[in-house]
């Protein structure tokens, strides 16, 4: 979900700096689609643990237990079937930093080139390298965990504790950080007046 989000906020922020007098914001339009990302993502989730006899077989009745860490990538050499679903969760997130990543080349280009220099070009040049930071690290932290799923996919025996490793180690550093990234900047501004 902080993926979705993240392309959410994006796209936002895409919009603005496209469209700046043009784009209008309807709130009702975002929520509905942070609501249906949340009701997606809730029931891609929810689908290994459904009490149904096909998705038993395809999920072979234990897809969240198999390695320690309730990942939906397994990565360990257990043998799954699920693969389709592992390589869509995958394949959306790539789809996603992509998007992100293209969004924000097309916004730093058109921040940095305009030939009218805003009042304000300086804020969202802040913004974009706020923005960019917090997506960095999000990419930076998913990254690996994305690549040894694909991996795993492809049939490579992973060690089972390396899962154990990136839960416990590499996704809690994106959790940790976004805080900072989000407030350090304007810490730094508060303290520079």
């Amino acid at each position: 979900m902080s993926v979705y989000s993240l392309l959410l906020i994006t796209i936002d922020r895409l919009m603005v700096v496209l469209y700046p007098l043009n784009f209008n914001k309807s709130k009702v339009k975002w929520f509905a689609l942070v609501a249906l990302g949340w009701i997606l993502i809730t029931a891609m989730s929810l689908l290994p643990l459904l009490p149904n006899p096909k998705l038993n077989a395809y999920f072979q009745n234990n897809f969240y237990g198999r390695n320690a860490v309730c990942l939906p990538f397994v990565l360990s050499g257990v043998t799954f079937h699920a693969v389709e679903f592992i390589l869509t969760l995958v394949l959306l997130n790539i789809v996603f930093f992509t998007m992100i990543t293209i969004a924000y080349i097309i916004i730093w280009r058109t921040v940095t080139s305009s030939k009218v220099k805003a009042i304000n070009q300086n804020m969202e040049i802040d913004l974009v390298i706020k923005a960019a930071f917090v997506v960095a690290t999000d990419f930076f932290c998913w990254f690996p965990l994305i690549l040894l799923s694909l991996v795993a996919v492809s049939g490579v025996t992973i060690n089972p504790t390396v899962s154990v490793w990136m839960a416990i180690f590499i996704l809690p550093i994106n959790s940790s950080l976004n805080p900072f990234l989000y407030t350090l900047p304007d810490i730094q501004k508060m303290l520079s007046l």
